[in-house]
């Protein structure tokens, strides 16, 4: 039983290291370098609702 425990909690930790890794490839490939700049007619995502 603690086998079985064991060796679903490693695979489930390389999935997520698999995921994280995936993640962090696009963000390398698709974001642009530098700070984001918010787009015309959005809220700032800090502001307070209805401000």
């Amino acid at each position: 039983m603690q086998l079985d425990f064991a060796q679903s909690t490693r695979v489930i930790f390389f999935v997520m290291a698999g995921i994280m890794a995936a993640a962090a490839l696009v963000a390398l490939v698709a974001l642009r370098a530098g700070r984001q700049e918010l787009v015309e007619g959005t809220e700032s995502p800090t502001a307070p609702p209805g401000s």
